[in-house]
C-alpha cells in the first residue's frame, strides 16, 4: 500500500477509536456508492453522523485530525 493511504487509514483509525471514546457507534467505514465515500457512519443519540476524515502533514512530521 502506498505511503499516503496508510496515513489516511492510520487518520480513520484515530478518528473512530475517538468518536468510540467519545460513545458513538460506528455503523460503517470506508462505505461506498458507486465512486463516492463516506469515511465513517456512525450513531450518536438515535442520528446517523458522516464523517470525512482530513489529514495534514505539517514540516515536524506532525499530523492534525479534524472532525
Amino acid at each position: 500500500m502506498a505511503e499516503h493511504n496508510e496515513f489516511g487509514k492510520e487518520g480513520e483509525e484515530e478518528a473512530a477509536a475517538y468518536l468510540i471514546d467519545k460513545g458513538y457507534s460506528i455503523r460503517h467505514r470506508n462505505w461506498h456508492c458507486g465512486k463516492k465515500e463516506l469515511d465513517i457512519v456512525a450513531e450518536y443519540r438515535n442520528e446517523l453522523i458522516v464523517i470525512q476524515v482530513n489529514l495534514l502533514r505539517t514540516c515536524a512530521s506532525m499530523h492534525q485530525l479534524k472532525l
